[in-house]
């Protein structure tokens, strides 16, 4: 047989086997891979950053009224023979022309000063509601990491639950072969396992559920699978002082920000509405230089001199001055906005320290009941050893027995539960007060 068939033959089933493998490969994934693969992904700041964008391109637009405007002008004419009229050239064969028109605001009445105001407190709001954004993204990818994380402990916990369980009836069903417990004791540990078995049912679809709800946050494809590196561990957070992180959120929360650039903006387009009566003045300035041009020969002679004439030009001084009833209708309406977005920066900062005050009690809440329930597994172990023994000796029924085992699957539930719980609030603790 041919050498090079051969290998073909021998090599390639292992090559198919090692890529089948390499696909099969499940990623590992932490936190902070979570968090930079949901804010790579993260329609939601695409968006921010094209109104951002936006922002800043009314921003420049607003300030170029500031500047001179600058308009060039040119023509070429041809006609198939000059014009004339009472044996003179009205419009010659040939003509040119160029020039350009400089235009100048040199007093607005403010306006566009308010209006650069506006535009540019719309910008800073819109940089603060895009680190909202981020910050959200943060928070949400943080939840939802473990929230599947917790799931998976859920399952693991069910699937030991059920062992111990399996273990349980095994031992039942010789106690009752051996006449040492009644059926009745057989059907009720038996029962109880069934019993389990939709547990473990619900508890794997919850893994399923969360890992789809941490795809959908990180924007991965539905049906990626992770496997998560992490551990729901207790780590306290030092130095949580309610009083104080209000301070930060006050000081840093990105919606208070932006709505405090509303706010400036609703004051801008009042100070605006005061301004719209106020004369306009402009400056214009006009250059034009032409070929041929007109001039009058004496005696009576209006002929066209092929050359470019002295170059022509004009300015123009334009004074407006609006006066409009319709304005004091935008005034009057300026001023109630203002006053919204006053009282609805000063609401929204109340919400803000109330939030950060409800965050720090429920951590506070949270680290108590972690202390607690590791105390209650340290107490459950501890009862399910002397449950056993007795169990073997017949002191204690069967239905005890299983009371013992559920409290410390349901002690070990309430822990992992509980220090989630501390973790998800940790994060919102941040973005409460403005951090990632």
């Amino acid at each position: 047989m041919n050498r090079k068939l051969l290998f073909s033959i021998i090599i390639l089933p292992f090559l198919n086997i090692q890529a089948r493998a390499e696909e099969s490969v499940v990623p590992v994934l932490t936190v902070e891979q979570a968090v930079a693969t949901a804010l790579n992904n993260s329609p939601a700041i695409n968006i921010a950053q094209q109104k951002l964008k936006d922002a800043k391109g009314q921003e420049i637009s607003a300030f170029s009224n500031f500047t001179p405007t600058l308009a060039l002008t040119g023509s070429y004419l041809n006609l198939n023979e000059a014009v004339t009229s009472m044996g003179m050239v009205v419009s010659p064969k040939e003509s040119y022309s160029y020039g350009f028109t400089v235009q100048q605001n040199l007093f607005m009445s403010g306006k566009l000063i308010s209006a650069y105001g506006i535009s540019l407190a719309n910008m800073r709001a819109l940089q603060e509601e895009y680190r909202k954004t981020i910050n959200d993204v943060i928070f949400e990818t943080k939840k939802a990491f473990y929230n599947l994380l917790l799931a998976q402990k859920m399952a693991e916990l069910m699937q030991e639950s059920y062992s111990q369980m399996q273990q349980h009836v095994q031992q039942v069903k010789v106690y009752y072969e051996n006449g040492i417990v009644s059926k009745f004791d057989l059907l009720r540990a038996q029962v109880q396992l069934s019993n389990l078995k939709p547990q473990l049912k619900r508890v794997s679809n919850g893994v399923e559920l969360a890992g789809e709800a941490l795809n959908l946050t990180i924007g991965s494809p539905i049906g990626t699978n992770y496997i998560l590196k992490g551990e729901i561990a207790f780590q306290e957070l030092e130095d949580v002082n309610a009083e104080k992180m209000a301070k930060e959120a006050l000081n840093n929360k990105p919606d208070l920000k932006m709505m405090a650039e509303r706010t400036a903006m609703a004051n801008k387009a009042l100070t605006l509405a005061v301004e719209a009566n106020g004369p306009n003045v402009v400056g214009i300035y006009t250059w034009k230089k032409a070929k041929p041009y007109s001039a009058f020969v004496p005696p009576t002679t209006l002929t066209w001199l092929d050359d470019w004439d002295t170059p022509d030009w004009n300015a123009v001084l334009s004074v407006q001055w609006p006066l409009s009833f319709g304005n004091y209708g935008k005034l009057k309406s300026a001023k109630a906005q203002a006053q919204q977005a006053k009282m609805g920066y000063q609401v929204m900062k109340d919400a803000a320290v109330l939030e950060v005050k409800q965050v720090c009690l429920a951590l506070e809440q949270e680290k108590q009941n972690i202390e607690t329930q590791k105390e209650n597994i340290g107490q459950a172990q501890e009862a399910l050893s002397i449950a056993e023994e007795r169990y073997k000796q017949g002191i204690i029924s069967n239905l005890e027995y299983m009371d013992t085992q559920l409290a410390l699957t349901q002690a070990k539930t309430n822990y992992f539960q509980a220090i989630t719980n501390y973790e998800i609030a940790k994060a919102q603790l941040m973005k409460a007060i403005g951090k990632k």
